[in-house]
């Protein structure tokens, strides 16, 4: 099975669990969606190398909130060392506090399940 097919299962699987986070529901989902999109991004650093739509630290600039505490979940995971980098570009953000919840709750659960 295609890298991007078992992307797409997983997707399909997370969309429908429950995560704890206090506002709950699609904002969950589409964080846990675009959480795995990262991670597939990032996984594939040293094969899109060069290319604008692979992933490099510079990226996280142009990454919205949202998506920039998507990346920042999908790094801790990961053990990435731009994990520091995507905390120091998400603080100050809109709705900080929350999206830290929110990668706090994601993470947690991820390595629970994983375990």
């Amino acid at each position: 099975m295609s890298y991007s097919r078992r992307l797409a299962a997983l997707e399909r699987v997370f969309s429908n669990v429950s995560i704890p986070e206090e506002r709950g529901g699609a904002d969950t989902r589409a964080f846990v969606v675009t959480t795995l999109r990262a991670i597939g991004s990032i996984r594939r650093e040293h094969i899109d190398d060069g290319r604008p739509e692979g992933y490099n630290t510079a990226r996280l600039c142009d990454l919205n909130p949202f998506e920039l505490a998507a990346y920042l979940a999908a790094l801790r995971l990961q053990e990435h060392p731009d994990e520091a980098e995507a905390r120091r570009l998400l603080r100050g953000a809109a709705e900080e506090e929350r999206l830290l919840r929110l990668v706090d709750n994601v993470v947690r659960w991820a390595r629970s399940v994983a375990a």
